[in-house]
């Protein structure tokens, strides 16, 4: 559904409460350069209460305080070539729109399940621009924060940074901040109402709910009938601090940088490395997307499907009954050699790859899959959870072809992928970019994914029949939880581009997928599927 009737009332530039922070040292890695063109990436959380705007403006405020990077501006090198963030306190965006439609409306469109999704949204208008040179020169802010308040009660609130800033994981905890800082006002606004979870100065809880303490001084917290703990004589307990280990974010380039490795292990494939382009070469990729999007796939559609807990329980022991039998079959060191297990995450990855070959303009090629990892706690040792900037790996599994494969074989190639290859791949990539930073020609606003820059259509991530990128966003409700009331839809928002999906945990259990295609892509897949009989969900 388009939201009817949107009305914009407010747009400000929110400061942190200092007019300038003193940065030590530079904030973005040389991943983060690498990221400088991707598109805006963000969250959209519902939620049943109407969020008071002077207090979001506050809490942002002090959210802002503490990572001043994300008021901050991008800032060109000297040499035009790199950036980094100058913490100048110009401020996020902070827009309030107002829509005629009611909370249960979008509760019914935002539906993992049944959902129509949303249309028309206003920070889709926002996006930023992928030239990192203009975001620079038009002293861009590098966060939105967008507030669509709803007839009768309720806030679609949405969260949106330039991807050279962050990756889900950092967004996540600057949401934990902003959000607790919310709470902590909402408790200062109404002490009658609302009471610190964490007590007065005591250590953060993981959501406002019964495992925090109670406040100091208040009687023991008992259970509400709608899961919310309550402190006796009525007063609900907020979090009104992020977890201890996103308390102290921080940008670490340098730790980044230590990881370059030139050789990759035996046995371990390339990775979807970063090229320089031409200006000329640059205009050639516009032509192919063109070409690919418009032409030959007739524009792209976006549409999600919902997994319930019993559907990833079932494919998870299916492909790990499959994975015992292939490995036995295959012997001791084959392929599988190493894999014990798969997750559900492995199981419905590998699935979709499945039914997405039998597409006929898929089913004759083999088929590559990006599959976006957090590296923080896989490197040794690992990245704080606090990390903030890019710390995630595309991880590059290719020459697949998953019609031909059995569910459990092929989620076993996928974790044998993810347990071998990710730190080597990561690794190799930071030192193919401190080459490009040392040697290269071109600037950051030139660097390009191989898979962007490809003309072989089964290689490029612009045609219908090319690579698919997959993220799995680890969501942690509690810590986007504004208020009181736990979030009642949860949504990415979907990059512009085809061939990109998003996994992320539904609140009501289980899991959603976000998913874009090309639309000759969604026709060939509806004719095998028909949506009348329960289309792609049923063929899980």
């Amino acid at each position: 559904m388009a939201l009817p009737n949107l009305r914009k009332r407010s747009k400000e530039l929110v400061q942190g409460e200092s007019k300038q922070c003193a940065q030590q040292q530079p904030a973005l890695s040389l991943i983060d350069q690498a990221l400088s063109t991707a598109p805006a990436f963000g969250l959209r959380v519902l939620l049943g209460e109407t969020l008071a705007v002077p207090l979001l403006r506050e809490a942002l405020s002090c959210a802002l305080t503490t990572l001043p990077q994300f008021s901050g501006r991008l800032q060109e090198s000297k040499d035009g070539r790199t950036y980094d963030v100058a913490c100048t306190n110009e401020g996020a965006r902070l827009v309030v729109y107002s829509t005629s439609a009611s909370l249960s409306q979008l509760q019914e469109a935002m539906d993992e399940a049944t959902g129509s999704g949303l249309g028309g949204e206003p920070w889709a208008k926002k996006t930023f621009p992928t030239d990192p040179s203009a975001v620079a020169r038009k002293r861009r802010p590098l966060l939105s924060v967008f507030g669509v308040y709803l007839s009768g009660g309720g806030t679609l609130l949405c969260i949106k940074c330039m991807h050279a800033l962050a990756d889900f994981e950092a967004l996540q905890t600057f949401a934990s901040h902003f959000s607790a800082a919310y709470n902590d006002i909402l408790c200062r606004a109404s002490p009658d109402a609302y009471a610190r979870a964490e007590g007065e100065g005591g250590a953060g809880g993981k959501s406002g709910k019964t495992e925090a303490a109670a406040a100091h001084g208040a009687p023991t917290p008992s259970v509400s009938a709608d899961g919310r703990a309550v402190i006796t004589p009525g007063r609900v307990l907020l979090r009104t601090q992020p977890p201890p280990d996103r308390r102290s974010p921080m940008f670490d380039p340098a730790r980044v940088e230590a990881l370059a490795l030139e050789e990759l292990p035996p046995g371990v494939p390339p990775l979807d490395g970063a090229v320089e382009m031409s200006n000329a070469g640059k205009m050639r990729i516009v032509m192919r997307a063109v070409k690919h999007l418009l032409l030959r796939g007739g524009g792209s559609e976006d549409r999600s499907l919902y997994f319930s807990p019993d559907t990833l329980a079932a494919l998870k022991r299916r492909a790990n009954a499959e994975l015992t039998e292939e490995r036995a079959r295959e012997g001791p060191g084959g392929p599988l050699a190493g894999v014990e297990w798969v997750s559900s995450n492995d199981a419905l990855v590998a699935r979709l790859m499945q039914l997405l070959h039998s597409a006929p303009i898929r089913r004759p090629h083999p088929m590559t899959l990006l599959r976006a990892t957090n590296m923080r706690p896989r490197l040794e040792p690992p990245l704080p959870v606090g990390f903030l900037g890019n710390a995630v790996e595309p991880l590059r599994s290719g020459g697949l072809m998953p019609a031909d494969l059995s569910l459990g074989r092929l989620a076993g190639l996928l974790r044998r992928d993810l347990t071998r290859q990710a730190v080597a791949h990561v690794r190799r990539r930071v030192w193919e970019l401190r080459r490009w930073a040392a040697e290269g020609t071109q600037g950051a606003a030139n660097l390009m994914f191989r898979s962007v820059a490809e003309t072989e259509p089964t290689l490029s991530v612009l045609a219908p029949e090319g690579p698919i990128s997959i993220t799995s966003q680890s969501v942690k409700p509690g810590l986007w939880q504004f208020g009181p009331d736990p979030l009642l839809c949860i949504s990415p928002v979907m990059p512009p581009f085809p061939n990109i999906f998003i996994l992320a945990p539904a609140v009501k259990g289980g899991m959603a997928l976000r998913m874009t295609l090309h639309r000759c892509v969604w026709r060939q897949l509806d004719a095998l599927f028909p949506p009348s009989q329960g289309g792609l969900a049923a063929a899980f």
